[in-house]
């Protein structure tokens, strides 16, 4: 499943290590700063970026939540 440009999130991650620490985008920098610190995360780097996903007001949705979205059984 491809997303437009417009499905992005911009914003400031978390990485742990190199790698994502979560899903989620923070809008700002002291935001990310805090969570890290609030969660004991382990060799964080705050830096600026985009994920896969959309905003629907102050929630957001990842490239994985819109496909289980898509792929309801009953």
């Amino acid at each position: 499943m491809s997303l437009r440009r417009e499905q992005f999130r911009e914003g400031w991650l978390i990485l742990s290590a190199g790698r994502p620490w979560d899903d989620w985008v923070y809008p700002t920098e002291g935001a990310a700063k805090a969570t890290a610190e609030r969660c004991g995360v382990e060799k964080a780097d705050v830096i600026k970026g985009k994920r896969q996903g959309y905003f629907n007001g102050r929630k957001q949705f990842s490239a994985r939540m819109l496909f289980d979205r898509k792929r309801r059984t009953r």
